[in-house]
């Protein structure tokens, strides 16, 4: 009896977390509790201190206090508690784990002789191997090797059918039945040549092809033996020799075999036992393989000539898929989805997607690949002489809609937690289009199409009005309504109107009062846009909220837009004289966040009421030139990249304790960032970059998971508070779901968070209750919490007034200011100087 082959288990290993550390060098920051003086604003302000130097020390205007004093009171409605886990099990989970999309290699296995045909018996989850000396290998799905068994005849090929559990094999003239344990039942002449078998599951018949026949065999007497039912040679020759055979798996009656001959192939009736078709010169050269795609219910052909084409009916040409560079000699369809593998003797395995015909994977491999089998949903193995390489089928993304170009910029914008609002995806396309997409189901809501010089380079969207500024290529800004489909440009300011041509757009939305937000989309989608009043209400009666536009310049300004007549109202010196790189919102704060070409990053304090709405609160400096900026909560994300130095780095600053947290450069992109999100339920930060990579970062900046697309992500946003991504790949956008990346700390906080919408979600509690559970809460605290409220231990008494309400889940900035000289400060609401900025 042969010897057990060794096997050959492959694995992968994961990296430890990033480093956290203090600032250094620029980054040392004064003090939080240090008075802020004149000369301290002065050394910020853009009008009086000019451009930053990039060596010097940053200033700082009204810094966060070091330790918000709110911080320390937690939610009084406290959150399900989460099941208990040990430090060693999350330590565990947080490390690094490298996910990746397409074929994972899990297995080599080596036999004693090459291997000719793998069965797959489904319920005992076996797989049997037949080898060139007719010996029967046992291994279970995972490639384990269980024992062989030599065969009781020679045989050359072998098969499972299994509505009988029998296997069936066969040589160049005989056929034998054998039972579930592989014994011999009995053996069957067969009056043509046998090259190639296959077995049917809907009729239970084995169908076999060799020279000039195709032959259809019965199960008879149990299941025990086998009879031949009918034999095809009507139009065809000793000449044509079929080597490979594939079956129409689809419900459609008849049921069709398709057999390759040469570079023709042939297409029968299995319920009939006829010849459909036959039809040659499909390919230059000779087809090595054939198979059956069930998804779009065409055969699939594979040839030496490097191409692989799909074909309908009539053997008419629906795709062909270009890209080895050596001859394919196998293919094979994913049985539940349109994807094909391909094997060459360029030594790659690459998987095509029949929906978008393209290439969506590619894995090297050492062997030269002889045959590809797709024995399951997630098991593809490939025979490479006496080799035996298994294969897992990893789907980290799925299709989630078409697009039809590379979706370049994507956003989510979700105002659940403020009332019943619809989840919309802002798309903007490479082709120049916009588009608003149902987040949910991917179904369109509205487009606008942009033709060049005018098409889009940043788009924001105000989802309560229905508004989309849209900034072109060439500088101009227009105001689109967005709740008619296709979408209708309401106002165009020229590129002529700015004194610099702009090149960031942020739409800050100032939301104080959700109800009114609410009522305005009602009374926006029903009246299919956004109408101008007629006449300026009374301030007391005017919205509460405030939606500004802020453009960034190419000379380094940045300036607030009116909303409707698109006329600069008021302009301050950032970056000058280099162009502003980057805009983000920092709602929690009411401050807009800006970088620079001048290797600055600047935080700025937003007054929505006022006309010089835009005060300078912080500034650091950094080597290299921010292109993404992303705040949550206490910390900000921002990706550098510099391709002269070959630097694609995200770095995480929190700017209360005015700290740097970086992490290991072994974590750092390859590539170009291509996309910087957030998700604040889960207090994640995710990245993509055209390396192919999409990683996962906590607030502590250090890397979760590391997810290879292997194909390039061209946009990235979270979808929804659990934690689903949205990915802009070739085009189309795609989803990954949060059970394919997340460690499972994480899904349990999805699974114990209240849905968006529902009491405690992203909502204070009502004020009644609060104030109810406040008095309760301050009786309970002891005396060192009360002094780090802002009180004394000698006071606390649930009368006495809190320092603000217990229920705020986070202040506003307090930030101290000095007179600067030649610069008036933003006086009160309602003052004459003063009136709404934007909308």
């Amino acid at each position: 009896m042969p010897h057990p082959p060794a096997t050959q288990p492959t694995s992968v290993s994961g990296g430890g977390p990033g480093a956290a550390g203090p600032l250094q060098g620029p980054w040392r920051l004064p003090r939080a509790h240090a008075p802020l003086t004149a000369h301290t604003l002065h050394g910020l302000h853009p009008v009086h201190g000019g451009q930053l130097g990039r060596d010097k020390a940053p200033q700082v205007v009204g810094l966060m206090e070091p330790e918000n004093r709110w911080q320390n009171c937690k939610s009084l409605v406290p959150a399900p508690p989460l099941p208990p886990l040990a430090p060693q099990m999350k330590n565990e989970e947080m490390r690094v784990a490298y996910l990746s999309h397409g074929l994972q290699h899990l297995r080599r296995v080596v036999l004693p002789s090459p291997v000719r045909h793998v069965a797959h018996q489904p319920l005992a989850r076996t797989l049997v191997a037949l080898d060139a000396a007719s010996t029967l290998h046992f291994l279970q799905e995972d490639g384990t090797y269980r024992g062989c068994r030599q065969a009781p005849a020679p045989a050359t090929g072998l098969l499972y059918a299994a509505q009988v559990d029998r296997f069936v094999a066969w040589g160049e003239w005989a056929l034998q039945v054998l039972d579930g344990g592989l014994r011999p039942l009995s053996r069957v002449q067969s009056a043509q040549p046998i090259r190639c078998g296959a077995y049917s599951e809907r009729l239970n018949r084995v169908v076999t092809a060799g020279p000039g026949n195709l032959t259809l065999w019965d199960f008879r007497y149990g299941a025990r033996s086998l009879q031949c039912r009918a034999a095809v040679c009507e139009g065809l020759s000793p000449q044509d020799v079929f080597s490979h055979l594939a079956l129409d798996a689809g419900s459609a009656a008849p049921q069709r075999c398709f057999a390759c001959c040469d570079s023709g192939a042939a297409a029968f009736d299995l319920s009939a036992g006829k010849l459909l078709s036959f039809q040659k010169e499909l390919h230059s050269r000779a087809i090595t393989d054939i198979t059956y795609c069930e998804a779009i219910g065409s055969a699939v052909t594979a040839s030496r000539d490097t191409t692989i084409k799909a074909w309908d009916e009539d053997w008419h040409v629906q795709t062909v898929f270009v890209g080895h560079t050596a001859p394919v000699v196998a293919v094979t369809a994913y049985p539940q989805r349109p994807l094909l593998f391909s094997a060459s003797q360029d030594g790659t395995i690459r998987t095509w997607n029949l929906n978008t015909v393209d290439q969506v994977d590619q894995v090297h491999v050492a062997e030269p690949v002889e045959a590809l089998e797709t024995q399951s949903a997630s098991l593809v193995i490939s025979l490479s002489g006496p080799s035996l390489n298994f294969w897992k089928i990893s789907k980290l993304y799925c299709l989630h809609t078409p697009l039809g170009s590379p979706a370049v910029r994507l956003r989510c914008v979700d105002l659940r937690a403020l009332g019943d609002f619809p989840v919309r995806v802002l798309c903007v396309c490479r082709d120049g289009s916009v588009r608003l997409l149902e987040a949910e189901s991917g179904r369109p809501c509205s487009t606008l199409a942009l033709e060049r010089p005018g098409q889009a380079h940043e788009v924001d969207y105000c989802l309560p009005l229905e508004t989309l500024f849209v900034l072109t290529e060439r500088g101009d800004l227009l105001r689109v309504n967005a709740a008619v489909d296709p979408m209708a440009v309401k106002k165009s300011t020229l590129a002529g109107a700015w004194d610099s041509r702009p090149g960031c757009l942020l739409l800050y939305s100032h939301t104080v009062d959700a109800a009114a937000a609410h009522s305005t989309w009602l009374r926006v989608a029903e009246s299919k846009g956004l109408r101008k009043p007629w006449q300026k209400l009374p301030l007391p009666m005017q919205d509460k909220n405030r939606y500004l536009v802020i453009l960034g310049h190419q000379s380094g300004f940045l300036s607030v837009v009116e909303w409707f007549s698109g006329r600069v109202q008021y302009t301050v010196a950032a970056h000058g004289p280099m162009p502003v790189t980057a805009l983000a919102e920092y709602p929690t704060q009411t401050c807009v966040i800006s970088a620079g070409a001048d290797l600055t990053v600047k935080m700025w304090r937003l007054f929505p009421y006022a006309e010089e709405c835009l005060l300078p609160l912080l500034c650091f400096s950094c080597s290299c030139p921010a292109t993404h900026v992303c705040a949550l909560g206490e910390t900000l994300a921002v990706a550098f990249q510099d391709p002269e130095t070959v630097t694609y780095s995200v770095v995480f600053y929190n700017l209360v304790r005015q700290t740097r947290m970086e992490h290991s450069p072994e974590d750092d992109a390859q590539d170009s960032i291509t996309g910087l999100c957030h998700c604040p339920n889960l207090k994640l930060f995710a990245s993509a970059s055209r390396d192919g990579s999409v990683k996962i970062w906590d607030a502590r900046n250090r890397l979760l998971r590391h997810l290879k697309l292997n194909s390039i992500p061209e946009s990235l946003a979270f979808a929804n508070p659990r934690g689903d991504l949205l990915v802009g790949i070739e085009r189309h956008l795609y989803l990954i779901h949060h059970s394919k990346y997340l460690p499972s700390y994480y899904k349990m906080k999805v699974g114990t968070a209240a849905p968006p919408g529902a009491p405690g979600h992203g909502r204070p509690p009502s004020p009644c209750c609060s104030r109810q559970a406040a008095g309760a809460v301050w009786q309970t605290l002891c005396g060192r919490c009360v002094a780090r409220l802002g009180g004394s231990a000698s006071s606390a008494s649930p009368g006495r007034r809190l320092p603000f309400p217990l229920w705020t889940r986070s202040p506003p900035l307090r930030f101290c200011q000095a007179p600067t000289a030649g610069r008036p400060e933003p006086r009160a609401a309602g003052g004459d100087a003063l009136r709404a900025v934007g909308f």
